[in-house]
């Protein structure tokens, strides 16, 4: 059973120098909001507030953008009108949307001005926040979608399930959203990675009144260290960090992850890994394959079964290219042509450089745009953008299927 291959995400932190922030912001520590300790893919524990501003956002190169946002639910939100936004890419509109009552719990946020299946090259953001004076929104980080060639150097990379960095050797099955697990004794999983760092987020539903369990991980073949799988009464949200290793240096690094779990405990999931100061090419081409649900040890038994066969048909193929490819070169030295692709040509992409980015943003903000303009055009109370992202993959940054952006209104 196989996963689609996606696209490795990138994440821009709301502190990053691409980010202008126009207006009334004021930075604010993540512990007094929602008592939101989940946060870890922000290198400084802060969140940006806003109650009228707008976000200018540079992204090198992409195909997509989204951004994480949330506000302070502990308010009454029957009582209290939440913020709204209007996205603007490239400076044409691409939606906005409003927060129900239902949105939004103690330590959630979402994800809002989905914009999926851009041209691959440079584009530039705009989002207009506001709100009644009550009630501030939060950014916490922005999601793109790098160009296939572009230089990833140093940045906070999402490594999807299917991604073909992960090699899973045996025990692991697809699951719906994306998602990979293992209840499989000892099940193994390996990733190649090149940063300082790499942590680990399960996610889904955890069915309750489960039994907790465990893992454990190592980090290029040393000592492997346990960490614990939480029951959902545990969980400090529904996106989980089972665990995150110690800062390494700058290199290509190999993380090994097992269930030690016992039968009738949680499995061990993985939604996506985030590597930091990564350098991958976000170039994916393959995708790695894992066993349907079921019996492990069976997978063994199929393994050893074809032994025979994966080593003589090789060599069989290879003896049937050598002949096909001797009488070729044999025939084209009689027609003296050249053999084919002798003038490829390099098919990698020429990226422009930063400087050729254009510096001047006043261009991107939308004529005419003042607080009056963007209440006018609020959705109503009834109309919403779903959130919790890890439930459906509509709200997870981290899928690429164009089709399965949230609810927003143009």
């Amino acid at each position: 059973m196989a996963f689609e291959t996606p696209s490795r995400q990138v994440i821009v932190e709301n502190n990053d120098p691409r980010i202008t922030y126009v207006g009334e912001w004021m930075t604010v520590e993540t512990s007094s909001v929602n008592d939101i300790d989940q946060l870890r893919f922000i290198s400084v524990p802060t969140l940006q507030s806003s109650l009228l501003a707008s976000v200018f956002d540079d992204l090198p190169y992409g195909s997509s953008i989204s951004i994480s946002g949330t506000v302070n639910s502990t308010l009454d939100i029957q009582m209290t009108p939440m913020p709204f936004w209007r996205c603007f890419v490239d400076g044409l509109s691409s939606g906005g949307g409003s927060i129900s009552e239902s949105d939004i719990g103690p330590g959630d946020w979402m994800f809002f001005c989905f914009n999926l299946g851009l041209a691959d090259g440079p584009h530039e953001l705009v989002v207009n926040i506001t709100s009644n004076g009550i009630t501030p929104f939060y950014i916490e980080y922005l999601v793109y979608t790098p160009s296939v060639n572009a230089s990833l150097e140093d940045s906070l990379i999402v490594i999807n399930p299917s991604d073909p960095a992960i090699d899973y050797p045996v025990g692991w099955t697809a699951i719906t959203e994306g998602q990979a697990e293992t209840s499989f004794p000892n099940g193994l999983l390996n990733v190649t990675f090149i940063g300082t760092q790499i942590s680990w987020y399960g996610g889904g539903v955890q069915q309750r009144n489960a039994i907790a369990s465990s893992g454990e991980y190592s980090i290029d073949g040393g000592q492997f260290m346990s960490f614990q799988i939480p029951t959902a009464d545990e969980a400090l949200g529904e996106f989980q960090l089972y665990f995150i290793t110690s800062s390494l240096e700058m290199g290509t690094h190999v993380l090994s992850v097992r269930y030690t779990g016992l039968e009738g405990q949680l499995p061990l999931v993985l939604e996506y890994l985030v590597v930091s100061n990564g350098s991958f090419s976000s170039t994916s081409t393959t995708s790695p394959t894992m066993i349907p649900s079921g019996d492990g040890n069976k997978a063994e038994t199929s393994r050893v079964g074809a032994t025979v066969g994966e080593i003589v048909g090789p060599i069989v193929g290879f003896a049937i290219v050598i002949a096909i490819l001797f009488a070729c070169f044999r025939y084209r030295r009689k027609q003296g042509r050249p053999s084919p692709g002798s003038n490829t040509q390099d098919r990698h992409l020429t990226l422009p450089e930063t400087s050729e980015i254009s510096q001047d943003r006043t261009h991107l903000v939308p004529p005419n745009v003042s607080s009056d303009d963007i209440v006018s055009v609020l959705p109503s109370d009834s109309e919403s953008v779903n959130t919790n992202p890890f439930h459906t993959p509509i709200h997870t940054p981290f899928r690429t299927d164009p089709s399965a952006g949230p609810t927003e209104h143009v």
